[in-house]
């Protein structure tokens, strides 16, 4: 317990001093800055805010730990983020002190032994706690970013995505049922079960929700939407790809985005990895009941609108950089990928606001 402890600063409350983002405006990444080439230091992953136009960069995190998978609360004053892959941590808006809320084989308050993926962990909506998925043979949690306490679901949940409309949850239960639930404090209390399969889904308004429901083939994928309230199906279909999924990797991840304050519309990721150190993803504009797509960003990491849905925030697909000069006729190299924004929903070629010797690895715009 001293060692998980060990890490905050300085005593930390979740008080309302904290300072709100500011919405439109506040992005915050996780990002490894290199050395000069020529100095001998190791370098690590650390979270940054930054403005859209590039300017007000400022380190949130430091130490001799990855810090990855930035995610703001919904009240705009808090950030979650996974460390060492090991543990799930918050900090304030403003950077200052941090908590360990929970670490993987233990967690502070009930000293259960839980093995969870931290980078599957959502807020809900009442900006304090966390819901954190885990395999069928794991109890799934509900944290309390505050207290660290926390509380087990009845039944494990393999995945979740919560309403930016109000306190209302998709969930995929470790039995296969997809469900809409409310979302407490403390439990999911569910409301309606979805009368058919839903994967990776998306909100599109409070009470339709659309995801992909199942592979056909490289280069098709089908989808489908569903009434939030009844369960009942709304509409389905297959969308075409122009580019086949690489399925060198065995797997080929999908997921739905929503554009905020757009129905008739969504984004698909298409994942087109060559390498498991380079899980890029091509995203597709994808209208809705017709399922007619059209690649609008091609090979990036991530894809983040801003509240209002007029911009966008994405990491550049990863390269490799040359790093100092040539040692026996090679040249040395290193990871690198940008920070850019779109200016519009529409722009297909978004501006670099993070460059250089940098691996961006991924963001998140304050809701």
């Amino acid at each position: 317990m001293q060692r998980l402890f060990a890490q905050i600063l300085i005593p930390f409350t979740f008080a309302s001093l904290a300072v709100p983002a500011v919405a439109e405006r506040d992005i915050v990444f996780a990002a490894r800055y290199y050395a000069k080439p020529g100095v001998r230091q190791t370098t690590y992953f650390h979270l940054y805010r930054i403005n859209p136009d590039g300017s007000g960069r400022t380190l949130l995190t430091s130490g001799k730990h990855d810090d990855t998978v930035p995610r703001w609360s919904p009240d705009g004053r808090w950030i979650a983020f996974t460390r060492d892959n090991n543990q799930l941590c918050v900090i304030r808006a403003v950077g200052g002190s941090l908590r360990v809320v929970c670490s993987n084989n233990y967690h502070p308050k009930n000293g259960a032994s839980v093995y969870i993926n931290f980078n599957e962990a959502k807020w809900l909506p009442d900006s304090r706690h966390l819901l954190l998925p885990a395999d069928a043979s794991k109890a799934s949690l509900i944290v309390d970013a505050g207290s660290g306490g926390s509380r087990a679901l009845p039944a494990p949940i393999l995945d979740a995505t919560v309403s930016p409309f109000g306190p209302r949850v998709c969930v995929l239960g470790a039995d296969g049922v997809i469900y809409i639930a409310d979302a407490g404090a403390s439990a999911l209390k569910k409301l309606v079960s979805l009368s058919g399969e839903l994967l990776y889904p998306a909100w599109l308004t409070p009470k339709v929700v659309v995801g992909t429901v199942e592979s056909e083939g490289d280069a098709a994928d089908s989808l489908a939407a569903y009434d939030a309230t009844s369960g009942k199906k709304l509409w389905g279909g297959v969308v075409t790809l122009r580019k086949p999924v690489n399925s060198d990797l065995g797997q080929s991840y999908r997921g739905t985005i929503a554009i905020p304050g757009d129905t008739q519309s969504f984004i698909l990721a298409n994942d087109v990895s060559n390498s498991t150190v380079r899980p890029d993803n091509d995203y597709y504009r994808v209208q809705t009941k017709t399922c007619k797509a059209s690649l609008w960003l091609p090979d990036s990491q991530c894809l983040v609108f801003s509240p209002k849905g007029k911009r966008y925030v994405t990491s550049s697909a990863r390269d490799i950089s040359p790093y100092g000069p040539k040692r026996g006729g090679r040249q040395p190299g290193v990871w690198t990928a940008q920070l850019c924004v779109g200016a519009t929903v529409t722009d297909p070629k978004p501006r670099a606001i993070v460059q250089g010797l940098v691996w961006v690895l991924d963001a998140d715009w304050r809701k």
